[in-house]
C-alpha cells in the first residue's frame, strides 16, 4: 500500500507521495542554487538518515532524479558530521575513534568511526528513524492540551489552525527552554474569553516529560558501543549533531554516560551535516580548485560476498576488504532436462561451506527457455554502489530475461570483532573447507552424471 499526504486548501484536496513532496523539497533547493550561482546544477551528494533501509533510499535516488539531480552518493547523515568536524579539527597521528551523537528534527543517528591519519572508515551504525526533536514538540503540545481542557474545557484538536499555532509556539518553547530555565508560552485568539492564555512552563518539567525519549538515545549509543565492541574509554571524541542536541539536559546525559568527557560541539548542529555534504562533494568534483587531499572516506566489503551453488560450495563474487563501489560476475549453467528455474542463495563471509556463512537473501529467476542440461546458462552479477545498496542481478543469456534483489549493505552493518571472528574461524578450519570443497566436486560429478 503507498503512503499518501492529502493537502487541504480553499479549493481542492492535493494527493502527494512522500516522493513527490521530496521531489518538490529538491526543485526549490536546485532552483535556489542555480539562481545564487548563476549556472545549472545538476549533481549533487543527498544526505540520509545511517538506518534508511532499501525502500528509502531508493525513493531519495527516485525523487532526486525527478527534480533534475544525478546523485554522486547518499551520505549517512553522522557520517556528514563527522567529515565537518574532522575537516576543522585535524587530529594527530595514529589510530582514533569517535562517536557521532545525530539528533535532528525527526530522526537519531549514531555512528562510530575510526580515522587514522587521512583515512576515516565506518566502524558502525545505529539509530531510530521515528525519533527527534518534533517528538520532543509533541510533549508539550499534549502538556498545553491538557491544560485548555481542563481549565478552559476547550480541546483545539478540532481546529486545525489553532493546532497549527500550537505547534509553532511549542518549537519555539522548546527552543528557549534551551536558553532560560522557564518561560510562558502565550496563546492569543484561541478563545474569546479570554483572549490570551498564559501557560508557565519551566525546563525540568520539559525534562521530566522527554525523558523516556533522552534514555532511549542513550540506550542506542550503548548498543551501538557494544556492536563495535568498544568501551567509553576507547572513544576519543563525541561529536553532537543535529538541532536537538541543544537541548541541556541530552548534552549532560551523554557527558555522564561518556564519565565526564568533553563534548564537541558545533556553533551550528543545525548545518554540519550539510556542511560535510558539500565536503563529500567536493572529494568526488574533478575540479581541481575544489579538491580535498587531507581527508577521505573509505569504505570497503567487510567480508566476502557470494552465492552456493547446487551443491552448496560459495563461489566468492567480492572478495572481503575490496574498495567499494565495486561489482563481478560470474555464471550458472541448468543441470536438469528443460529446467524452468533456478534460486540463488547469497551469503557473506569467508568459509567454503556456504551454509556455514551468513544468508542474506535470495533471488529466483523463473521462466528459462526449456533446454537439455547446460545449455542454458544465467549470468550472475553481484555488485555494490557508492550509496551502500547491494545488488544481485540474474540474466538468462538465451532469453536475455532478467531478475534483480537489492539489499542494504553498509559498513556499520558487521562491528570489527564479528569481522574478525568470521575471518578467525576461516582460517582455522582451512583444512576442513578443503576436505568440503573435494566432497562438493565429487557430489556435483555424481550429480551430473546421474541426470545424464
Amino acid at each position: 500500500m503507498r503512503m499518501c499526504v492529502y493537502i487541504s486548501s480553499k479549493s481542492q484536496i492535493i494527493k502527494k507521495s512522500p516522493q513527490d513532496l521530496c521531489t518538490c523539497i529538491l526543485e526549490k533547493l536546485k532552483s535556489d542554487a542555480e539562481s545564487k550561482l548563476g549556472h545549472p546544477v545538476n549533481k549533487a551528494v543527498i544526505t540520509v538518515p545511517a538506518y534508511f533501509n532499501i525502500a528509502q533510499r531508493e525513493v531519495t535516488l527516485a525523487a532526486a532524479s525527478q527534480a533534475g539531480f544525478t546523485v554522486l552518493k547518499l551520505l549517512n547523515e553522522p557520517t556528514a558530521a563527522a567529515l565537518s568536524y574532522y575537516y576543522e579539527n585535524r587530529c594527530s597521528d595514529g589510530e582514533s575513534f569517535s562517536l557521532v551523537y545525530d539528533l535532528g528534527g525527526g530522526t537519531f543517528d549514531v555512528a562510530i568511526l575510526s580515522r587514522k591519519n587521512s583515512d576515516i572508515n565506518i566502524l558502525g551504525v545505529d539509530g531510530d528513524t521515528h525519533l527527534g526533536g518534533h517528538d520532543f514538540d509533541n510533549l508539550l503540545v499534549e502538556y498545553v492540551c491538557q491544560i485548555l481542557i481542563t481549565k478552559y474545557n476547550y480541546n483545539p484538536k478540532s481546529d486545525r489552525r489553532n493546532m497549527r499555532r500550537l505547534n509553532n509556539e511549542c518549537e519555539e518553547t522548546k527552543k528557549i527552554l534551551s536558553v532560560v530555565e522557564e518561560t510562558t508560552i502565550i496563546l492569543t485568539a484561541f478563545l474569546t474569553n479570554p483572549n490570551t492564555i498564559e501557560i508557565p512552563i519551566t525546563r525540568k518539567e520539559f525534562e521530566k516529560m522527554g525523558d523516556h525519549y533522552f534514555k532511549k538515545t542513550i540506550d542506542i549509543v550503548d548498543r551501538c558501543l557494544k556492536k563495535t565492541n568498544l568501551t567509553k574509554d576507547d572513544i576519543k571524541e563525541v561529536i553532537l549533531s543535529g538541532g536537538s542536541t541543544r537541548i541541556p539536559k541530552i548534552q549532560s546525559m551523554i557527558c555522564d554516560y561518556f564519565n565526564g568527557k568533553t563534548l564537541n560541539r558545533f556553533i551550528n548542529p543545525d548545518e554540519c551535516v550539510a556542511e560535510g555534504a558539500a565536503l563529500q562533494a567536493a572529494m568526488l568534483s574533478k575540479d581541481p580548485s575544489q579538491r580535498i587531499s587531507h581527508i577521505k572516506v573509505t569504505d570497503v566489503a567487510a567480508l566476502s560476498l557470494g552465492i552456493s551453488n547446487f551443491v552448496d560450495l560459495m563461489t566468492f563474487l567480492i572478495k572481503r576488504n575490496t574498495p567499494i563501489p565495486t561489482s563481478n560476475t560470474t555464471k550458472r549453467i541448468t543441470v536438469y532436462n528443460n529446467q524452468t528455474n533456478m534460486t540463488f542463495d547469497i551469503y557473506e563471509g569467508e568459509r567454503a561451506d556456504a551454509k556455514k556463512n551468513h544468508f542474506l537473501g535470495f533471488l529466483e529467476i523463473c521462466e528459462l527457455t526449456p533446454t537439455p542440461p547446460g545449455q542454458c546458462s544465467v549470468s550472475v552479477t553481484m555488485s555494490i554502489d557508492q550509496n551502500g545498496i547491494l545488488t544481485v542481478t540474474a540474466t538468462e543469456t538465451v532469453s536475455n530475461k532478467t531478475k534483480n534483489v537489492k539489499i542494504v549493505y553498509t559498513r556499520g552493518y558487521r562491528s570489527d570483532s564479528e569481522v574478525k571472528n568470521v575471518v578467525v574461524d576461516a582460517r582455522e578450519n582451512e583444512e576442513e573447507d578443503e576436505r568440503f570443497r573435494k566432497f562438493a566436486d565429487m557430489k556435483g560429478y555424481l550429480i551430473k552424471y546421474c541426470i545424464k
